[in-house]
């Protein structure tokens, strides 16, 4: 598919057609022009079409602007199109026409070439419907076009090799990240190259998303791809972006040697802008955004009064603020060992409320005045996906970093040996080995790109000197699958006992300084490490290393630093393997006390976020290996308060523990005496209800025999009265007494009442008493 789209009207075919001539014989021969018959729109195909086709692939469209173009509804509708899409365009004025009759955004946004007007011309020769013509342009505009799309060129080859400031620099960098110097020779990723454009191009356009995040696994590619490709890319693309230098976190994201605060300094000084010292820069950001946004917005003027021949209505570049390796941001130790203390919050906090600020001073002009790109590993995504400084801010996920197929693969192969060719320093690489190459990275997995990477340094440094490589080369030197493993091993002695002791020093070297561990996904990650941290026996080794290629050395504040160069190291040299395994709980237990120690940090050192119990114990047992009180020297604070703290909590603990056993012995001897003293009460209470008893039994009995005999006596009083009675009765029946008959008969009745029957039944039975008279 076509790199470059022309779009014109009918009535201007014939320039149309000398157009993509002169663009051919200056080396743009992959145009889409709709009347070419080689390339042109098949059958019922209209141009919009393959625009949309080739979209992926598509880096400029230049539009042939006429009065006939201007009138032209589908050739609005191109414009809008390749606008919508977010490609580079390209106006190119062939007859006069007035800026009224054009789009708005193609006069204030893009670059006008007027190829009429007075001036020397070019003339054109070419075939136009198989019939020879001639077109004169205006030679000042045509130099303009090539200019404009020379800069607009994503491919490598559209960059200078070798840079100037380097030309010694290896087309080959092995396990370093490439960088803009290496633009010219960054090859295998040019359609992710063009997607990223097209979206930050998006962004910019819409400003709805401001932050722009490079996604992809290690040893994908994500630092190369940012400084490499975007970047220079950007650069380049200077009326629409203004990219600043990338920042590298590490331990100190504000104000560290790669932070924010250098950043602002080298553009301050590349524009001759106020402040110019570093020190002014870095109180302004410690002030906070209101400080920050001012430096940012005269950086954005000062790019844009650079350019000339804008409207005066055309909005300033985008600036472009880049993150690189953004999971140091969240590595604990980088929050522990700052100098001012949690340097990522403070900056995640700065650039939220900067954009926060920004969106809403620009949202009437909808574009974003300042983007950010991070380059992140999947696996450290979450705590940038969810920081909470960046709340409200709407991020762009760029994923396109796979792993490479084939063909991409030849190019990083064979592309940077055919720039540094042309540049007049010959390096053959001839077919088989290229093949051979091919072949062994469908067998290296997700190490591929590094490993390839490294081996092709490695035979460009050792014996690309005579301008030619061989297969012969390749596999005497061992091939590509143990190239890390060989490079590590060739610094150590073939001695056993010597190799035996560099290994000691080495294990020593790596772990801890150079390494850490995710603590969610359990895979190494590489470390920033001072090289005086590192025992002073390794460092020749160390040197050794850096020679090679396999770790990193730079500058920081004065003083020299260490890092592996790639992540792949860990996983590619099987001693190191081994020692990670053997250290694995350790490296875990230290990424964890220095997540408790920046925690605690961050919360004003308060009580509750120390550490305690086995923990603490754990932790203190580990900062006492000699292996690692080096790296948790900045946890010795930490631990002491926590061990005081626990103390004081064990003290206070213990007085309450025997304040309580106190409070308890008392309650229970006040609650014996009380049990005595009801006890003494009960025995007390006992023996007078047992005395009232006995009285309440004597009583009862006195009273029992006292009526018992009263009753027996009044029984014997009611039956003497009776007897009297009956006595009586039966005196005045036989008249031996007064009364007669009928009142003995009462008297009888009235004493059967009162006295037993029986006593009147035997004074009646008796014989001559009252029975024989009755009758």
């Amino acid at each position: 598919m076509s790199r470059i789209f022309l779009s014109h009207s009918s009535v201007d075919e014939r320039e149309a057609v000398a157009l993509k001539q002169w663009l051919a014989d200056n080396g743009w021969d992959d145009v889409f022009l709709d009347v070419d018959a080689e390339r042109g729109l098949i059958a019922g195909e209209r141009w919009q079409e393959a625009l949309k086709r080739a979209a992926d692939r598509c880096e400029a469209v230049v539009f042939v602007v006429s009065p006939a173009w201007a009138k032209s509804k589908w050739c609005l509708a191109e414009f809008l199109l390749a606008k919508s899409l977010n490609k580079r365009i390209f106006g190119v004025v062939i007859k006069s026409v007035a800026f009224g009759e054009l789009p708005t955004e193609m006069t204030a946004e893009w670059q006008l070439c007027h190829l009429v007007g007075l001036g020397a011309t070019e003339t054109i020769a070419c075939l136009h419907r198989e019939q020879p013509v001639e077109v004169a342009f205006l030679a000042e505009g045509l130099g303009r076009l090539k200019a404009g799309l020379q800069n607009a060129g994503l491919r490598a080859d559209f960059f200078p090799w070798p840079p100037k400031e380097d030309p010694e620099r290896a087309p080959y960098r092995g396990l370093e990240p490439l960088d803009a110097a290496d633009a010219a020779v960054f090859f295998g990723r040019d359609l992710e190259i063009l997607e990223g454009l097209d979206k930050l191009r998006g962004m910019r356009a819409l400003g709805a998303e401001t932050l722009f995040v490079i996604l992809g696994a290690s040893g994908a590619g994500k630092s190369s791809f940012l400084r490499a490709g975007l970047l220079p890319r950007l650069a380049r693309d200077d009326r629409h972006f203004l990219p600043l230098l990338p920042i590298r976190p590490e331990r100190s994201p504000l104000f560290g040697e790669r932070g924010l605060a250098h950043v602002i300094h080298e553009a301050n000084g590349r524009l001759n802008l106020q402040p110019t010292t570093l020190g002014s820069v870095k109180d302004a950001l410690g002030q906070g955004a209101e400080s920050f946004l001012p430096l940012l917005r005269n950086i954005q003027s000062a790019a844009r009064a650079r350019l000339v021949g804008l409207p005066d209505d055309a909005p300033p570049p985008t600036l472009v603020l880049s993150i690189d390796q953004a999971e140091e941001l969240f590595n604990a130790d980088s929050r522990v060992n700052s100098r001012e203390g949690d340097e990522t919050h403070a900056f995640l906090e700065l650039i939220g409320m900067v954009l926060r600020t920004s969106l809403t001073e620009d949202r009437a002009g909808k574009r974003a005045p300042m983007i950010v790109m991070f380059t992140i590993r999947s696996d450290r995504y979450e705590p940038l996906q969810t920081a909470p400084e960046l709340t409200e801010l709407k991020s762009l996920v760029f994923d396109a970093l796979k792993p490479m197929p084939r063909a991409q693969f030849k190019e990083v192969i064979c592309g940077p040996a055919l720039r540094a060719t042309a540049s007049g320093r010959s390096l053959a690489m001839p077919p088989e080995l290229v093949n051979r190459l091919l072949s062994d990275c469908d067998q290296q997995g997700g190490d591929t790109l590094p490993l390839l990477g490294l081996t092709l340094a490695r035979l460009y440094r050792e014996l690309g000197s005579d301008g030619d490589l061989s297969l012969d080369e390749y596999e005497r030197m061992g091939g590509m699958a143990e190239v890390i493993k060989d490079e590590a091993e060739s610094v150590l002695s073939p001695d056993p006992a010597t190799r035996q002791t560099q290994l000691e020093q080495l294990h020593d070297a790596f772990i801890p300084a150079l390494v850490t561990i995710n603590p969610d996904s359990e895979q190494p990650m590489r470390r920033v490490a001072k090289l005086p941290d590192l025992p002073a026996d390794s460092r020749p080794l160390v040197q050794a290393l850096v020679d090679k290629h396999l770790l990193l050395s730079d500058l920081r504040g004065g003083q020299p630093v260490i890092e592996v160069a790639h992540e792949s190291l860990f996983r590619q040299w099987d001693v190191l393997v081994d020692w990670l395994r053997e250290e694995r709980t350790d490296l875990l237990e230290v990424d964890r006390l220095e997540q408790a120690v920046s925690a605690w940090i961050n919360n004003d050192r308060k009580a509750p976020w120390l550490m305690g119990g086995e923990r603490l114990d754990r932790a203190e047992a580990l900062a006492a290996k000699q292996r690692y009180s080096r790296r948790l020297e900045g946890s010795r604070e930490f631990l002491l308060a926590s061990r005081q703290w626990e103390r004081k909590q064990r003290e206070e603990e213990d007085q309450l523990r025997n304040e309580k056993l106190d409070a308890e012995t008392a309650a229970r001897r006040e609650a014996e005496k009380r049990q005595q003293e009801a006890q003494l009460a009960a025995r007390k209470l006992w023996a007078a209800v047992v005395g009232v008893a006995f009285l309440f039994i004597i009583t009862v009995v006195f009273l029992g025999s006292t009526f018992y005999h009263w009753k027996k006596a009044q029984i014997a009083l009611t039956q003497a009265h009776a007897s009297r009675l009956v006595s009586g009765s039966i005196a005045m029946v036989y008249n031996m007494n007064s009364g007669g008959a009928e009142r003995g008969v009462l008297q009888l009745v009235a004493a059967e009442k009162i006295a037993p029957r029986v006593s009147v039944e035997g004074a009646l039975n008796r014989p001559g008493n009252l029975g024989g008279s009755l009758v």
